[in-house]
């Protein structure tokens, strides 16, 4: 919709990365408006983690809640 000029989105950069070196889209800066994104993992249990991942999950979990959402 947005690349027919019938609409506007508000989209990771990257999403649209490839539009944008295109120069079918372009990017506009809102200083006012700050986003912030909910973090999930999703991994099998039961399967083994390697300590990178077991960091990273630490490191997630030590976020507030607002910004990572899990049941552990």
């Amino acid at each position: 919709m947005v690349e027919l000029n019938l609409g506007a989105s508000i989209i990771s950069s990257l999403s649209a990365a490839k539009e944008i070196k295109q120069g079918t889209l372009r990017t506009v800066r809102v200083q006012e408006l700050e986003i912030r994104h909910p973090v999930g993992v999703v991994y099998k249990a039961g399967r083994y983690i390697n300590t990178a991942m077991q960091q990273l999950l630490k490191d997630l979990k030590g976020m507030p809640e607002t910004e990572f959402l899990g049941n552990e």
